[in-house]
């Protein structure tokens, strides 16, 4: 095992860092609130928080060396069609143009 975790290692020596993309998800929902309220000392905070008002976005990005190249967001769950077409849309032509994503 520990053979093949070296070979593996060594594998990544051939690897332009330059030509990696990552791409990460994150979801949140626009309804959260603060579970804290700030007030003057003496004062008690009052408010009040919204029901399930808004909804549930996701938020695409994807990184090289040189930062943030592409982002976008989907309203609701992300999907694997969603990534291609962060991959291939007009958002993303150095992306591609790198060819930084396959057309598979």
């Amino acid at each position: 095992m520990q053979e093949l975790r070296h070979d593996y290692r060594r594998s990544l020596d051939k690897i332009d860092v330059r030509n990696l993309v990552f791409i990460d998800e994150a979801g949140l929902h626009l309804s959260m609130t603060r579970l804290f309220a700030r007030a003057v000392d003496g004062e008690r905070a009052v408010g009040s928080i919204p029901g399930s008002k808004g909804g549930k976005v996701s938020l695409v990005g994807a990184l090289n060396l040189d930062g943030l190249v592409a982002a976008m967001t989907v309203s609701g769950s992300i999907k694997m069609s969603s990534i291609s077409h962060l991959c291939h849309s007009s958002l993303s032509t150095s992306v591609v143009e790198r060819g930084y994503c396959s057309h598979g």
